[in-house]
């Protein structure tokens, strides 16, 4: 085991706070999800959103302190995604806030940024790999998966159009954690799900990705991101099968690494 990750005076502080952190940013998640649905102002909405990506964050690097030997190159790259998200997010209200309507070239930008931020996804595993993983940074890296698909899902529905119910993508995780508290994997986890479960969640991000591109039809957009929904529900059912089935977080969980 890796130096950074035998931190055991502090692992039942660690996993209380945890649970925790998890909890109230699940609530909060949730209760924006009902601020969205009953059509608040499109700016104050996106801007609760940004604050919801910097305050979630923020609590989490603050309480990981016990687990965190300084802020390595892999963590700075997971925190890209998260940050430029929120850049988007901002912009986004000053836009709204000004009255002024996204044009299509603003469309594209913004394409090109989020995507930008998903090849980070890519780059935090290969730092993470040369210079050693920490618990922390496994932690920080799948928390920062989490609220950028949030964001993305918000930006689905109240920037591009597409219904309500894409915004479940983004809240799926969190819906499933307040559900079932499942820290982590389940414990014996197979292969053939850990694959599964990866590229479901690259789909994902992906789709909700390309579905700010001004070139898609309303219809095309809305087959592709329920085709991600269902995906994405298949995988949680899967992991629940297998949290049942195994009990506590094996090897890979969050809590172990």
């Amino acid at each position: 085991m890796h130096k950074d990750c035998g931190i055991a005076n502090n692992d039942g502080a660690w996993r209380r706070f945890y649970q925790r952190w998890s909890a109230a940013v699940a609530l909060f998640a949730c209760a924006i999800s009902v601020v969205v649905a009953a059509g608040a102002d499109p700016a104050a909405l996106t801007a609760m959103v940004a604050a919801f990506v910097l305050v979630s964050l923020g609590g989490l690097y603050a309480g990981g302190r016990s687990l965190r030997r300084g802020f390595r190159p892999a963590d700075l790259v997971s925190s890209l995604r998260s940050m430029t998200v929120c850049a988007v997010l901002v912009w986004l209200v000053s836009i709204a806030a000004t009255g002024r309507i996204l044009q299509a070239a603003q469309r594209w930008t913004i394409l090109a940024l989020l995507l930008a931020a998903e090849l980070t996804d890519l780059l935090d595993g290969v730092l993470a790999r040369a210079h050693g993983p920490t618990r922390f940074g496994a932690i920080w890296d799948m928390e920062n998966d989490a609220v950028f698909t949030f964001a993305l899902s918000f930006l689905a529905h109240v920037w591009f159009g597409l219904g309500v119910w894409v915004m479940a993508i983004g809240l799926f995780r969190y819906l499933y954690f307040l559900a079932f508290r499942f820290p982590g994997e389940p414990a014996d986890c197979p292969r053939s799900y850990k694959q599964f479960a990866k590229w479901v969640c690259a789909i994902l991000v992906l789709v909700l990705i390309g579905l700010t591109a001004p070139v898609l039809s309303g219809l095309t957009r809305t087959v592709i991101a329920a085709i991600a929904l269902v995906l994405q529900t298949v995988s949680f059912g899967w992991d629940l099968v297998l949290h049942l089935a195994y009990g506590k977080p094996g090897p890979g969980s969050a809590w172990s690494r």
